[in-house]
This record gives structure tokens, sequence and C-alpha cells, in this order.
């Protein structure tokens, strides 16, 4: 099935968790697919974004293959992880974990870094785990 994050085809209270994962940056309105990710949520079900963090080496490595006009990255909007934390407060979500990895930077040897759950300021992936109260 294939529907925009904006317009979910499900009914409330579907799913016991939503994922949106390397998702945000390419939907047009970011507050509605938080509003329809809560919709679609059971009570007490958890909401995990995964993003590339704007602010992190990994963020601006994207950054620049966007301004390139990188067929994929050129319509993408990157967000920094206060952006994407406030969004998900807006819409209800109380923040519960973080998880962070891709901590060194884009110029290193990437085999298997470590993962931290905890939210590293510079880590190129961050994972955000939010609930309704």
């Amino acid at each position: 099935m294939k529907a925009p994050g904006e317009h979910l085809p499900f009914l409330n209270g579907s799913f016991g968790t939503v994922f949106l994962l390397f998702t945000l940056c390419f939907v047009e309105d970011p507050g509605q697919v938080f509003s329809e990710a809560g919709r679609v949520l059971k009570k007490g079900g958890g909401l995990i974004v995964g993003v590339i963090n704007r602010e992190s080496p990994w963020g601006q490595l994207y950054l620049k293959k966007k301004a390139g006009g990188h067929p994929i990255y050129r319509h993408a909007t990157f967000y920094s992880v206060n952006e994407v934390v406030k969004m998900m407060e807006k819409t209800g979500f109380a923040i519960e974990a973080f998880a962070s990895t891709l901590c060194q930077l884009p110029t290193q040897t990437v085999n298997r870094g470590p993962v931290y759950e905890e939210l590293m300021e510079k880590a190129g992936f961050v994972g955000i785990l939010g609930k309704l109260p």
C-alpha cells in the first residue's frame, strides 16, 4: 500500500509502534506526519524517528550533496535533532529516549561504530523515541 505520511489510510489506534526512519527529510509537512503517526498509534504506543542530524559532519555532507544537485538529496530538508524534538513535542509526543551512532567523521572508515543510548551532540544518525501521554 502506498500513501503519503500526511494522510495515512489506517484507522485510529491501529499500531503499537510507528517508525519514521530516514523519512522525515522527504515529507512535505512534518507536523502533519507526526499528527498522523499519533492518530494511528494505540494508547501507550511509541513513535521511533531516525534522522540524519543536520548539525553533524554527516548532516553537513548530505547538505553539500543537496546543494550539488544530487538526484535524491536535492529534494531533502535536513533537520537538527532539536528541531525534530520540537516538532514531536508540538504534536503531543513526550520524548522518552535517544540513541546515537555515526559519531566518527564521514572521511573515516565506517565498519561498525558504537551505538550510544543517549543523545550525542555531533552524532550523524539519531534515533528518538516519543510517546503520547
